[in-house]
């Protein structure tokens, strides 16, 4: 009784050995059927029922109740696709639809900021985009936020959320944004409201879309290499006298600690401190046994008590080889500095795409250059693949730039895709040296970036971060 719906019509049908039937079934999944959930229609006599689109109504011998679906089903489902600043401006896009329902022309869609019990509505821009069932429709929208405007009407109240009215035919449904993508809104960036005030978009509980607010937060403003290791200096909001960096590493091989020269800056201090990342991996073990990396937390204790760092400017990882180890200073999703290390794998530091061509750039840390990148996407149901070759430059200080045109990402026409549903061609950078090969990583400096809409040749094409890969897929 709890099997997929389309499972229970597969399995009556076998019993009662309906040949015509089956072959129906595996024809409507084969035609993607079933890609995003099937279809949907309102009954004209009983609004509140909605027959699915299954093959075999009539005659299939499961019960009527799997044909059906009760209102409560036809739930909001929404994407969040990118998060810039333009500016002061925050600018959200997404898409917005109902499970199960197309979305015509006519649908009616607006987005509010939830400040408090307050409601402001937003201008809006809706486009055509990929919707659920992987076909063209109206269902991606653009909204931006001016929060200097908002705060004209009552103060703001943290954080801020987003609530979507999607409206289809005689369907209504209400719910927060949420569903955040690989990307900008992942790694989104920040910005100062005011002195001492930042403003962060992020993820909450329930993958839902907030803005939060800091006040006061201790920064890192810059991270140098040293011969001696990795500078870090920035200031904290409060006057004092001790302060320490603080490593945090698994209790076997306990924490390190690193005094910091601090410097009174009225009422608030700032503070720089060499770190020697080889003593920060000394006996350090990784937290992944496969990936053999390893992430540690950074904390500022202080007389006045302990600090995150908040990493505000920060465009690029910050790197040291130690030894066949990577050290890295990096930031988390919510803009935190921390600390990584692992072996040196290749990732790319920035994405382009302009005049035909994508370029990606990156820097190479292992002691034999890499002799080839390629895209490369897998057959369907193989382990073959096809590689398109980049006209790859690596300069005397291993920084390495691979470039493509976009036209040799076409895809022959008769290509099927991995699966159902999805781009026709999905290419992800791989790197080779010395015999060796493995996939081009990205960080959150790129994440940044992505994702990048391409449109050429009547194909449409997207530029984004999947798994911490960099990808490329044509539709």
């Amino acid at each position: 009784q709890n099997s997929p719906r389309f499972d229970q019509i597969q399995y009556a049908a076998l019993r009662a050995n309906d040949v015509t039937l089956l072959r129906e079934l595996a024809q409507f999944r084969a035609d993607g059927g079933l890609v995003g959930g099937v279809r949907a229609t309102c009954r004209r006599l009983q609004p509140w029922r909605f027959d699915a689109s299954f093959p075999g109504r009539e005659r299939s011998t499961a019960p009527s109740s799997v044909y059906t679906f009760p209102v409560t089903a036809l739930t909001l489902r929404t994407y969040v696709t990118g998060v810039v600043w333009e500016g002061r401006i925050l600018q959200v896009t997404g898409t917005a639809e109902i499970d199960h329902l197309a979305t015509p022309d006519d649908s009616e869609l607006s987005v509010s900021l939830i400040n408090g019990i307050d409601r402001h509505l937003l201008p809006l821009e809706r486009f055509v985009t990929l919707d659920q069932h992987a076909n063209r429709s109206k269902v991606g929208f653009s909204v931006t936020v001016d929060f200097d405007n908002i705060a004209t009407n009552g103060p703001l109240l943290w954080p801020i959320r987003f609530e979507i009215d999607l409206r289809v035919e005689k369907l209504r449904r209400v719910g927060l944004l949420k569903g955040l993508c690989e990307g900008s809104p992942t790694f989104p960036c920040g910005i100062w409201l005011r002195p001492g005030e930042r403003v962060t978009p992020g993820r909450a509980n329930g993958d839902i879309l907030t803005v939060r607010r800091e006040l006061n937060p201790a920064v890192l403003n810059n991270v140098d290499v040293l011969p001696g290791g990795l500078r870090l200096s920035g200031y904290l909001p409060e006057h004092c006298s001790r302060v320490a960096l603080r490593v945090d590493r698994p209790a076997a091989v306990g924490m390190i600690q690193v005094p910091c020269k601090v410097i009174e800056n009225g009422a608030a201090s700032r503070y720089t401190v060499l770190l020697d990342p080889a003593a920060v991996i000394a006996d350090d073990m990784p937290d992944d046994p496969f990936t053999l990396r390893a992430t540690r937390r950074l904390t500022l204790t202080t007389d006045a008590g302990d600090f995150t760092m908040t990493w505000p400017d920060y465009l690029d990882d910050t790197a040291v080889l130690v030894g066949d180890k990577l050290v890295k200073l990096t930031r988390t999703p919510y803009g935190l500095a921390t600390l990584t290390h692992g072996p040196p794998t290749p990732a790319a530091i920035d994405v382009q795409a302009h005049d035909g061509s994508v370029m990606a750039r990156g820097r190479w840390w292992r002691p034999r250059r890499p002799s080839v990148m390629t895209w490369r996407r897998y057959l369907t149901n193989s382990d073959n693949h096809i590689d398109v070759p980049t006209d790859l430059r690596v300069d005397n200080e291993g920084i390495w730039s691979a470039a493509a045109l976009l036209t040799d990402l076409i895809p022959p026409v008769k290509t099927i895709p991995l699966q159902l549903g999805g781009p026709k061609a999905d290419w992800a950078l791989f790197v080779g040296w010395a015999g060796d090969e493995d996939v081009v990583a990205t960080h959150p400096g790129t994440a940044q970036l992505l994702p990048i809409s391409l449109v050429f040749q009547g194909y449409d094409a997207v530029v984004v971060t999947h798994t911490e890969s960099i990808r490329i897929q044509v539709r």
